[in-house]
């Protein structure tokens, strides 16, 4: 799935809860994370179930072992949650 197709399966999540940073974080999508840091009024605060975008990516039950972003997740989110 190609990042826009991605990125709008997560919209579309998005509006049952959570964000599309938060989806795509969980999910590993770094190629969508690396499209939504570039929103001029994203909220890195925001939280789904106690957790923010950067932890989702770390959370050990995420899905993100399953497309091989975690690590690329985390480098991307990681320098902008510390501004937050």
């Amino acid at each position: 799935m190609d990042g826009s197709a991605h990125l709008k399966q997560s919209l579309a999540r998005a509006s049952y809860g959570g964000t599309p940073v938060i989806e795509a974080a969980q999910y590993g999508n770094a190629e969508c994370v690396r499209v939504l840091l570039q929103a001029p009024r994203l909220d890195l605060t925001i939280v789904e179930d106690g957790k923010n975008a950067l932890e989702w990516a770390r959370h050990p039950e995420s899905l993100c072992h399953l497309h091989g972003g975690h690590a690329q997740v985390e480098e991307l989110l990681a320098p902008h949650m510390m501004k937050s």
